[in-house]
């Protein structure tokens, strides 16, 4: 008989998998729901780095997760749970499931935005991801969602790494161009620009968009935006203030399908996990995200509610996890307060 009970007197491992799109972890659980490893790697987006290389990454992470804990190759894998950004959509879904169909008998795949939520939270709540792109889902306790962005970067990513960037780009570019006159001092900007892709002359940006596009290289510029803006600089200032305003209009753009008893949780209110580098620069969209939660509020007629906020202290590939499990009938996850840190709470 296969499944659970005919493997009960073996050691069994349940694997969680999160990818982003600049990289991804995994992690390897025992029955009692403790990390035996853990590895980082590169992005599993299945439509950034295609088909074929998102599945044999996603195999190739297996392997090195039972390496990492030295573990046979044929140990038994009860369940594997994939939350990936790319897998938004059900028959990718699916496809991913059919690839890893020979590692696992219980597989589940979703969204990135499912492995954030389900770290922190067994009762629901949204979790809104900042990385080098942006999404974000609410998940009521019946198991609804709702999700607002996700788009990637040719149709949305707002408040996302690579929007910060590609609008301190553009905003110099256009500035030099004399098409549009910047209202800040482009000069800090475009200094560390310049270093930042080895630039001689603003032409060289063009090969980092066109010819050797790279999503995440291009992200990367944030940090030094968020440097500069650290050190007082208003044109990376602004651009933060933005990047606030845009990541709070993803939460106003949910509110009207918060359930009461989502918005009423004992201790948090609404909780709102914040995932993605983006995040480390809370004090930069401080600011602007709360001016447009609370008219947000407003404008929906909402009473004041118990805002928080909070990041996760361990991976979001051990909610894909607790996720994967779920479907092999096992609960893993424990006490959630050990994953998470709260960085805000008020209300709004």
């Amino acid at each position: 008989m296969a499944g659970i009970e005919a493997l009960r007197f073996k050691e069994v491992y349940y694997c969680g998998i999160d990818g982003g799109g600049s990289h991804s972890v995994g992690v390897l659980m025992n029955s009692g729901g403790e990390v035996v490893s853990q590895i980082e790697t590169g992005s599993t987006n299945y439509y950034l780095v295609g088909e074929q290389r998102c599945f044999a990454t996603l195999h190739d992470i297996i392997v090195q997760l039972l390496k990492c804990a030295g573990v046979e190759e044929s140990a038994v894998i009860c369940s594997i749970g994939m939350t990936l950004s790319g897998a938004e959509k059900t028959d990718v879904q699916e496809r991913i499931k059919q690839a890893m169909k020979s590692r696992a008998e219980f597989i589940f795949v979703g969204s990135d935005t499912m492995g954030a939520i389900h770290t922190a939270s067994m009762n629901g709540g949204m979790v809104l991801i900042a990385g080098s792109g942006s999404n974000c889902q609410l998940l009521s306790p019946d198991g609804i969602t709702h999700n607002c962005g996700g788009w990637g970067n040719m149709l949305g990513d707002e408040g996302s790494a690579y929007q910060i960037s590609w609008s301190g780009i553009k905003i110099v570019i256009d500035h030099r161009d004399g098409y549009h006159s910047s209202q800040h001092d482009v000069t800090r900007v475009e200094t560390e620009l310049y270093k930042y892709f080895d630039m001689k002359e603003q032409k060289d940006i063009l090969q980092h968009f066109y010819t050797e596009f790279c999503k995440g290289s291009i992200a990367g510029f944030c940090r030094e935006i968020a440097g500069l803006a650290t050190a007082g600089d208003a044109l990376s200032l602004s651009l933060f203030d933005t990047a606030g305003r845009d990541l709070g209009q993803h939460v106003v753009a949910l509110l009207g399908y918060v359930t009461e008893s989502v918005l009423k949780e004992k201790d948090t209110g609404l909780l709102v996990v914040a995932a993605g580098g983006v995040w480390k620069s809370w004090d930069l969209l401080k600011s602007s995200f709360l001016k447009r939660v609370k008219e947000g509020r407003l404008e929906k007629g909402m009473e004041p509610f118990q805002l928080t906020i909070v990041q996760l202290i361990t991976t979001s590939a051990v909610g894909a996890c607790y996720l994967g499990a779920k479907q092999a009938g096992e609960f893993l996850a424990g006490d959630l307060k050990k994953n998470i840190n709260v960085f805000y709470s008020g209300m709004v």
